[in-house]
């Protein structure tokens, strides 16, 4: 008799724990789904356009560094990059900073930042042989409207004969940053 009132506790203990674990899965999963969903997030692309030889139509927007492996660009072209952000609480102003780094291993990198479809000069089909490629920051977004136009601010120390080079970019309308369904 005494074996079969351990079983049987062990049993009920067993069922308690089942009770406890799925208890604790459903609340685990309540957390998941209505507070961990619910955080701000910001996810950085960068534009990849193929080699010189076999560009990317359309272009891919992926996490990581582009490369001479996986795009092509020469001096004055911009390298497009994009901010996605999700789970962004409504009537509520959001501040986002960016950074970037003008040299990096002791060499030149980005000297400013341009609108996404700075590419062309020198023309694009006389260097590479193909048409620009659309830099379409809206690629595998949905639910995007028009965007609004910011002007981008012209960093600090530039020498003049690089502030002369931006500038030419904005006469083109190539210094604006697009921010989609926000003000």
């Amino acid at each position: 008799m005494k074996s079969i009132a351990l079983t049987l506790k062990s049993m009920m203990s067993l069922a308690l724990q089942i009770k406890f674990f799925l208890l604790f899965a459903l609340i685990g999963l309540f957390f998941t789904t209505t507070v961990l969903a619910q955080q701000p997030a910001a996810n950085l692309d960068q534009v990849r356009n193929g080699s010189s030889t076999s560009p990317n139509v359309p272009i891919q927007w992926v996490n990581g560094n582009a490369g001479s492996q996986n795009a092509h660009y020469v001096e004055k072209y911009s390298v497009g990059y994009r901010i996605t952000m999700t789970a962004l609480p409504i009537n509520t102003p959001i501040s986002l900073t960016l950074g970037y780094d003008i040299k990096h291993s002791d060499r030149f990198a980005i000297d400013w930042l341009t609108g996404n479809q700075s590419i062309n000069d020198p023309l694009h089909t006389s260097v590479f042989t193909h048409p620009q490629e659309n830099m379409d920051a809206t690629i595998g977004v949905a639910g995007l409207g028009v965007p609004s136009l910011f002007p981008i601010p012209a960093p600090p120390n530039l020498s003049a004969l690089a502030l002369a080079s931006r500038n030419a970019q904005g006469a083109a309308l190539l210094l604006n940053m697009k921010l989609y369904n926000g003000t």
